[in-house]
């Protein structure tokens, strides 16, 4: 279940974690804070949802369809907020927070008003939260330039009550030639850390979103928080490498490749399982197996490398009159859905 406010760009937002959602292959539900009149440039109108209509979409969603994991977006003012902790606060599953401040082409998303309220009601129901820099600056009230500042800032994070924090460095302005994110698990222990050179792409626009939806998307597949950060990671800078500019402003990250891949990969895979079916069945094909056995592979058309193949683990094999083949395999981690294995 996502808790979020709706971009009518589909940038960011519902729309961003559905994409996210469907080309990691769970199923989400939608709970809307706030409309939004967007585009890659601005935001020129926001209605927040009325609270009472805003609780009756929880506690509808809720008495029929269970969540693995909920991810919280934009919360905007205290009536959000408070309605959310009121219902949540014992939820028992994970919980993702996205403390959406800002939008990326910089409007408010959140109330001064409210700030002080989301920290001590949100963040201590976090099993993970996800703050970039400069929302991490303001959660902890630390200015973050280096490192060692980013695990100070964790740990005031920490102190307000979140179980795991991920600070993202994707906008540190010193323009590094990598970018570090950061999982603090505990702490007393150091952090995960993965970096990825920085791509030249300017502003993006839901990269947030899609982050924080990934997190959400694995911890419901059963990953735990160290998996789900890298498998995100690795998620997120493919989508950032398929970024698009749909309008004048700022570039949207694309998971949408990611459907496709997936959609051609699972086609293949029901094709070559149908085709060692066949050959099983077929008279004789025994004969055709050499001494050295044989391999059976398929792949999408125009693979890029072996997460583009599946092929049966192991080789064909003789077995008197028939032939004995291994079952079909391929990967069980999402963007890379075959493997090839001899």
């Amino acid at each position: 279940m996502t808790i979020a406010g709706s971009d009518s760009s589909a940038g960011a937002g519902i729309q961003a974690d559905l994409k996210t959602f469907s080309a990691l292959g769970v199923y989400g539900t939608t709970i809307i804070t706030t409309l939004t009149a967007q585009n890659t440039k601005t935001i020129s109108d926001i209605l927040v949802v009325p609270p009472k209509f805003f609780r009756n979409q929880i506690i509808t969603t809720l008495e029929d369809i269970k969540p693995d994991v909920i991810k919280l977006g934009v919360l905007y003012n205290k009536s959000i907020i408070k309605i959310v902790k009121s219902i949540l606060g014992d939820f028992k599953n994970p919980i993702v927070v996205d403390p959406v401040l800002y939008s990326g082409t910089g409007i408010k998303l959140l109330d001064e008003d409210s700030f002080e309220l989301f920290k001590r009601e949100i963040v201590p129901i976090a099993h993970v939260i996800t703050p970039n820099l400069r929302e991490a600056e303001l959660l902890s009230r630390i200015r973050i330039t280096n490192r060692h500042e980013m695990t100070k800032a964790a740990l005031q994070i920490f102190n307000l009550g979140a179980s795991n924090v991920i600070i993202k460095g994707g906008h540190d302005s010193s323009k590094h030639a990598k970018v570090m994110d950061l999982l603090f698990r505990d702490k007393n222990l150091e952090p995960q850390q993965i970096g990825h050179e920085r791509l030249e792409i300017g502003d993006t626009h839901g990269t947030g979103c899609n982050f924080s939806a990934a997190i959400a998307s694995f911890l419901a597949k059963g990953y735990n928080i160290s998996e789900s950060f890298q498998l995100s990671n690795s998620y997120v800078y493919e989508a950032l490498k398929n970024s698009k500019q749909i309008g004048n402003g700022v570039f949207v990250s694309n998971p949408l490749d990611h459907i496709y891949d997936n959609s051609e990969k699972f086609k293949v895979l029901m094709e070559l399982q149908t085709a060692v079916s066949k050959l099983e069945k077929m008279p004789n094909f025994f004969e055709l197996i050499p001494e050295t056995k044989t391999n059976f592979v398929y792949s999408i058309e125009m693979p890029k490398n072996s997460d583009d193949v599946a092929g049966v683990l192991g080789r064909l094999i003789d077995l008197g009159n028939s032939i004995r083949t291994p079952n079909v395999v391929h990967s069980e981690l999402p963007c890379k859905s075959f493997l090839a294995q001899f």
